[in-house]
């Protein structure tokens, strides 16, 4: 497989083709088949293999262009894919494919691997904790109790511990699968502070950083400075120690023979370059600690406490729910989209993911229409968050789960499918999405009067929802959505003597009201549910309530 992916030109980042070669089965017998696949490569990016096809032929000449005409930050990768990670002896062959590469083509080229059973580790958690590895860390540290230890470590001996880790596992991203955040790339403000400190003043990294923390399950003192990590975890430092790996990969790694004098004086800088550094030791069955290792860590300004979601064993849960059920990403570990995505886009297995969606914003969605809360969704993010007041009370709700989730994502959804209040001639309309969901809701309460169906059961919403909006039923779904916008449309009016211009609550700033905490409440705000009356009189008075049952009945 061929496959091209362009670089963001706002970062400066370059282009990228990889070359990916799999073997399995009886086709792959270890170095030998490495080697020999290497040289097939090798000889057709060179032009010695006639044998190929025509399409080969078209992508070989792209690929030869793109040599042609590359800078210093473009890259050609070599993709080798196997089944099993690769044996002790399979590594030691792909470091000398990685040197007769560069040999033959320049630092343009570089060599990787990938297997299916590392791409299995970091979708199954239970596997990833079955496998020990112990990798080691030159670092001067000292000891402050039995399980703590502090200090500094050279940026050149962290380099080193990430690759000891990647050449150990074949994976790199399993470090961070107990941190709250995946790598959020280099277009951030702060990562990008931090490739700047690197390439310009990587002598003061040390005093700028605030440093990492990494968990483990046991550690050892092998020799001087030199310790052995069993299972280790960054839990802090996530987009420290990938902007680190980054930079120094590019400029140690896959590099020509010549001499470059700025270079050399970049690397006598990065010798006296530290990073602070924190060793916790947890113990086999430390997930507690781990937990609270990571919060208690991350609680900084840069991590907002919306983050924490990624350690609520519930939301792991429902997020691997989500996708196996409904074929959502459930995303409750910031920038895991961003790389999902790019998984996805580099992978060969296929991934069946029709969408995406944060864990955040539908707790936000689920408060606004099944807890009558509009005003804190669209004014509020801390209630929402763990710990949080909103947050707490629909956690401690016996029944809530996956389905909860899949039924907020659909009322978001819909009002996206239909470009609510776009065509709208009320410009102030967008800003009421959180109160149209709480509408929805409304409506869908006032169809289940008269049936055997309880209005006032959570789930029984949650139910009614999904079998409206899943597009099985889109004439109820769409009629159930004009009777709500009607309800909205009214109330936004200023002519009407039932908008929220007649409200008390309302003091002549819209901002202001939507964002109340008491908007969405019968007795605070009768003039919406008057509206939400009359229009539910006049549905009534057509086969349009029929419809909207029979979706649900």
């Amino acid at each position: 497989m061929a496959y091209y992916e362009q670089g963001d030109t706002e970062t400066g980042e370059g282009n990228t083709w990889y070359i990916v070669q799999s073997k399995y089965g009886t086709s792959y017998s270890g170095s030998d088949t490495l080697f020999s696949e290497a040289n097939k490569i090798f000889d057709t990016l060179e032009g010695h293999n006639k044998a190929i096809s025509t399409m080969t032929c078209d992508i070989l000449e792209q690929v030869n262009h793109f040599r042609e005409t590359a800078s210093e930050k473009d890259r050609i990768v070599i993709v080798f894919a196997t089944c099993d990670p690769m044996s002790e002896d399979e590594k030691r062959a792909l470091n000398d494919i990685k040197h007769a590469a560069i040999a033959r083509f320049g630092s343009i080229i570089q060599v990787e691997s990938i297997s299916v059973y590392n791409i299995y580790l970091r979708l199954d958690e239970v596997a990833m904790q079955t496998t020990k590895y112990e990798v080691p860390i030159t670092t001067n540290l000292v000891p402050s109790g039995p399980d703590l230890l502090i200090g500094s470590t050279k940026l050149l001996n962290l380099y080193e511990f990430m690759k000891a880790y990647r050449s150990a596992t074949s994976d790199l991203e399993l470090i961070y699968q107990k941190n709250v955040r995946k790598f959020l790339g280099s277009k951030r403000k702060v990562n990008k502070g931090i490739e700047d400190t690197l390439r310009n003043a990587p002598e003061k990294f040390g005093i700028y950083n605030n440093g990492i923390t990494i968990v483990v399950e046991d550690f050892s003192f092998s020799s001087t400075d030199n310790y052995i990590l069993v299972n280790p975890y960054i839990v802090n430092g996530c987009q420290t120690t990938r902007t680190i790996w980054d930079v120094l990969y590019k400029n140690l790694e896959n590099v020509g023979t010549g001499k470059n004098e700025k270079l050399e004086s970049w690397k006598q800088k990065l010798q006296q370059s530290v990073v602070v550094t924190k060793i916790v030791r947890i113990g086999e069955f430390g997930e507690q600690l781990l937990n609270d290792t990571t919060k208690y860590t991350n609680s900084q300004n840069a991590v907002s406490a919306k983050d924490f979601i990624a350690l609520e064993s519930n939301f792991q849960s429902w997020s691997s729910q989500m996708q196996d059920k409904y074929h959502i990403f459930l995303e409750i570990q910031r920038g895991a989209w961003d790389s999902i995505k790019s998984q996805m886009q580099k992978s060969l297995k296929h991934v069946e993911i029709v969408d995406h969606a944060t864990a955040l914003d539908l707790l936000k969605v689920y408060a606004a229409a099944w807890m009558n809360e509009p005003g804190k969704a669209f004014g509020k993010t801390p209630p929402f968050a763990p710990g949080g007041s909103i947050f707490k009370e629909i956690m401690q709700k016996e029944n809530f789960g996956v389905d909860d989730l899949y039924a907020a994502y659909l009322l978001r959804k819909t009002s996206f499918d239909f470009e609510y209040a776009k065509h709208s001639s009320t410009p102030s309309l967008g800003k009421g999405r959180y109160l149209l969901y709480l509408v929805i809701v409304e409506m869908i309460k006032e169809c289940i009067n008269g049936t055997y169906l309880n209005p006032e059961d959570d789930s029984v919403i949650t139910r009614c929802v999904i079998d409206i909006f899943d597009g099985n039923h889109p004439e109820a779904a769409k009629k159930l959505y004009k009777a709500a916008t009607n309800v909205m449309e009214r109330y936004f009016s200023s002519t009407n003597d039932n908008s929220l211009y007649r409200e008390s609550l309302f003091n002549g700033d819209m901002n202001a009201f939507l964002k109340n905490d008491r908007i969405g409440k019968r007795n605070e705000t009768p003039k919406l549910y008057t509206n939400i009356a009359i229009i539910s009189y006049i549905i009534g008075d057509t086969q349009d309530k029929e419809i909207i049952r029979d979706a649900f009945l």
